[in-house]
């Protein structure tokens, strides 16, 4: 069970060590096979809900919560994530709903912290990420290493939904354990847009992985070429290019 994955999505401390590596395939390698943490999604009405929810099945999900299935059953099997985690991951908007309708939990959190919230910002879905939002999802919740949802929509370049983030609250300078931010991880990635947004919203340039990196540097030995121009030039601006090296 020693995946990358598990390391920096779900829990441990990990360093970055070479440019080829990046940050996404950290954040993205870990998508375990389905039986590594069970064999089944949990037990009687709760796993069919559960596995109904990620297939789609909307019927199947209104049968069973007027069943008595509970909404906030944890699987055993999907990182011991529930029904409303599995809808919001999989894009099955109308199961969202549905889900919440029978007051499933929107702060329900697995063993590491992962939220409903923090899958839907990683999928870019804005109108899942507002109707969270507008059910109480704790919008600067972290994963047991320091995780936000802002940085999940940072990573995977969904701009949109960084900028409905910092609308709503999100601190758009948190760092995660080893001092990653949302903006080490847009510009580590190349995401322009999503660069241009926490550059608006008063990101830190300064901010440095494990006391050494910036996001410059970060992007730079990536060969990020547009993403560098933006932090230099932001940082020209504020008279702090020198803090590069």
């Amino acid at each position: 069970m020693n995946t990358l994955w598990q390391n920096l999505r779900y829990g441990a401390r990990m360093q970055f060590k070479k440019p080829a590596f990046t940050i996404l395939t950290l954040l993205m390698l870990c998508i375990a096979p389905a039986t590594v943490l069970g064999t089944g999604y949990g037990q009687g009405k709760d796993k069919d809900l559960i596995k109904a929810a990620k297939e789609g099945r909307l019927a199947e999900v209104k049968r069973l919560l007027a069943e008595g299935a509970d909404v906030n059953a944890k699987s055993d099997q999907e990182l011991g994530k529930t029904a409303l985690m599995l809808a919001v991951e999989h894009g099955h908007g109308e199961i969202v709903n549905a889900l919440l309708a029978a007051k499933a939990d929107v702060n329900a959190a697995t063993e590491s912290g992962w939220m409903a919230l923090m899958e839907a910002a990683e999928h870019g879905d804005v109108s899942v990420v507002k109707t969270l939002l507008d059910r109480g999802a704790q919008i600067n919740a972290t994963t047991e290493n320091g995780l936000t949802a802002l940085m999940k929509g940072a990573a995977h370049g969904h701009a949109e939904v960084v900028k409905l983030l910092h609308e709503q609250g999100a601190r758009v300078n948190a760092a995660t354990d080893s001092g990653l931010t949302a903006l080490m991880f847009a510009a580590w990635e190349g995401h322009v847009k999503a660069v241009k947004v926490l550059l608006s919203i008063g990101a830190d340039l300064n901010a440095r992985h494990r006391g050494s990196k910036t996001a410059l540097m970060g992007a730079e030995e990536r060969g990020h070429s547009e993403t560098a121009r933006l932090l230099k030039e932001a940082m020209t601006r504020s008279g702090n290019l020198k803090t590069k090296n």
